[in-house]
């Protein structure tokens, strides 16, 4: 996925904080065991909130521990041991990797394009650990068909920004939900769709601008009209009025996601829960922000 799904740190709590590094570390670490080293490059803040989620579904509990590791050989670092949840996670992101990969070698052109021709082998080999070592063999299937549908839309340029977020968001509610009991997986699912469309929304944003000066496709650009792109200093720039349309959108889904989510977090370990609350009600919120700002033309790291 893309790292947009992260907590507001400074409201978290110190212990918070802690598990939510622990988390992020073992699964680097499971990453690495699961499908190869190589792939612990492509660890994003997303499967982190991922792991977090299916964790409170299954009621699974973590055990940590302390260690070095290749980024940090000189300080033990708490991690979360291995378990099913971030065995899971690793052959997700395994099977995004791929597809996103295949993507870019069929959309991109230039340096892209050859950089994704050269990584693919790393990523076909990533998939294939994925399924010897974690039970999500065929989750593989379903996103490389909804990634086709997207791809599919993008090509005819569609000009509409609800047809292609709406099957990214089914594309990670099965990512949420897979193998996951009936009602979990429903409240998983829901969660995940609406996630999904929020990190497509806010990656067409954050690209606009670049999309628009090398003429690739964005679904923000391809509905066409006045009032969507101004020009500042002479560059193309998303306009206020569009910017706040795009956040009450994202607001929406974000409600629905937090609705969705407390039906988790109710009776669920209170630390993980906060997390969970303060990724969806503080840290999505002001990412999307960040995000517009930069969109807009502003400065977004004050």
């Amino acid at each position: 996925m893309f790292g947009y799904i992260r907590p507001h740190t400074p409201d978290l709590k110190v212990r918070e904080n802690e598990l939510y590094r622990a988390v992020y570390c073992g699964l680097c670490r499971e990453m690495g065991r699961v499908t190869g080293q190589a792939s612990r490059l492509t660890l994003s803040f997303d499967f982190v909130f991922l792991c977090l989620v299916r964790t409170m579904a299954t009621g699974e509990s973590f055990t940590s521990s302390t260690g070095t590791c290749i980024a940090h050989p000189f300080k033990k670092r708490q991690y979360i041991e291995s378990c099913n949840a971030l065995r899971y996670c690793a052959a997700a992101a395994a099977y995004l990797s791929e597809g996103k990969l295949s993507d870019d070698v069929s959309d991109e052109k230039g340096f892209k394009h050859a950089a994704a021709v050269c990584l693919r082998p790393t990523a076909a080999r990533m998939t294939r650990l994925a399924d010897k070592n974690a039970d999500a063999a065929p989750l593989k299937k379903k996103i490389e068909k909804k990634l086709a549908e997207l791809s599919a839309l993008e090509k005819e340029g569609c000009n509409s920004i609800d047809r292609p977020a709406e099957i990214f968001g089914e594309l990670t509610a099965d990512v949420f939900s897979f193998g996951l009991p009936e009602r979990e997986g429903r409240i998983c699912a829901e969660i995940g769709r609406e996630v999904g469309k929020f990190i497509y929304v806010t990656d067409a944003c954050d690209d606009v601008c670049d999309d628009s000066k090398k003429n690739r496709f964005n679904p923000i650009i391809s509905l066409g009209g006045d009032g969507i792109l101004e020009k500042k200093d002479g560059r193309l720039f998303l306009s206020e009025s569009f910017a706040d349309a795009m956040i009450t959108a994202t607001n929406l889904s974000l409600r629905r996601c937090a609705a969705a989510a407390e039906l988790l977090c109710d009776g669920s370990p209170a630390d993980a829960a906060a997390i969970i609350r303060n990724i969806i009600y503080l840290g999505m919120p002001g990412m999307m922000k960040k995000t517009i700002s930069r969109a807009c033309g502003k400065e977004s790291d004050k």
